[in-house]
């Protein structure tokens, strides 16, 4: 049988690119919610507990001890900063879930262990320009006490560092900025994702000056998870990192002249190697290129819907307030 000449005309379709924008929006909303809370709560948890411990009978025992100095750090780091982050992870949708796949070995290893050490030169220079940063602020008559931690002067106090800032953090941090904040992110385009996980990674670091060192290192462990395939080139940068620093900061207390030495030979090494893995990692090494976006959103409606969400606007004031308030004029 023929098909009919006429034929009754179907329903309307609503508008492609308006359903395509709201729905983009929502989900970069969503997923600003969830970062903001995360950095609200760890900002939170950290007075809280502070307030707990200088209150409890603990607070004698964690002056005195080094071991339950170090145990009772771990233990409210991991209070901080994994459980909002945890949650976070437990409440995200699946389709979210199912964006969190660079828990996985590089796609190659060469490429691998240039971009760590190229990390490494980066993480030097970010401190470099820190420095500056907070030599400036001395310079006009005031100084940011936040991100200021006692340096160890003891072995046993150099492993609990090595453990607390060293080591546990390039794991939880990791897993929290480049796994839960950055992946789902990647949808909206690569390079879009490495700069908010970068700015979420600089909220956390509680103050102004630690924001700038952050977000540099943020964008270049976000470009270096990326471009490998795997969020283990990250941990490695981010640990290498911290523990230089812990073991640079333990001779500066004890060995003074080794610790001038140490410095000297670091920098030469990152310098020359650093330069040179990188080179090699932009040119040579078999790399993930960075993805666009295949969105409908522009750049800047894409910030907008991620930046100005209630919970990611009180996060950046906690920056804000809590850098005023770590504000010390130094006087003549």
């Amino acid at each position: 049988m023929n098909e009919p000449f006429y034929t009754s005309p179907q329903p309307e379709q609503p508008h492609t690119y308006f359903v395509q924008r709201d729905e983009e929006k929502r989900a970069l909303k969503r997923q600003s919610i969830r970062a903001g809370l995360c950095v609200i709560a760890f900002l939170l948890l950290e007075h809280v507990l502070s307030l707990l411990l200088v209150s409890s009978p603990l607070f004698a025992l964690y002056e005195q001890s080094e071991t339950a100095n170090g145990i009772i750090e771990m233990f409210f780091y991991l209070l901080c900063m994994f459980c909002p982050f945890a949650v976070a992870y437990r409440l995200m949708r699946q389709e979210d879930r199912q964006t969190l796949t660079l828990f996985e070995k590089p796609t190659s290893k060469p490429a691998a262990a240039a971009a760590v050490m190229a990390g490494l030169l980066i993480c030097s220079g970010a401190n470099y320009l820190t420095n500056v940063l907070v030599s400036l602020i001395e310079n006009a008559g005031f100084s940011v006490d936040g991100g200021v931690y006692d340096n160890p002067t003891t072995g046993v106090s150099l492993v609990y560092s090595l453990l607390t800032i060293g080591i546990l953090p390039a794991f939880v941090e990791e897993f929290a900025l480049r796994g839960i904040v950055m992946q789902p992110l990647r949808r909206h385009g690569d390079r879009f994702a490495i700069v908010m996980s970068a700015c979420v990674f600089g909220l956390l670091h509680g103050n102004l000056s630690q924001f700038l060192f952050a977000f540099i290192v943020g964008l270049a462990i976000g470009f270096f998870v990326v471009e490998t395939g795997s969020v283990w080139v990250g941990v490695a940068i981010h640990m290498l990192n911290n523990i230089e620093s812990v073991v640079l900061n333990y001779l500066l207390e004890t060995r003074p002249t080794a610790a001038e030495k140490f410095y000297d030979i670091e920098m030469s090494v990152l310098l020359v190697f650093g330069v040179l893995s990188f080179v090699l990692f932009m040119t040579i090494c078999t790399r993930n290129r960075l993805q666009k976006d295949t969105g409908v959103l522009t750049a800047g409606e894409k910030t907008a819907a991620y930046v100005f969400t209630l919970p990611m606007v009180i996060a950046v004031i906690a920056l804000v307030v809590e850098t005023v308030r770590q504000i010390r004029f130094l006087g003549t």
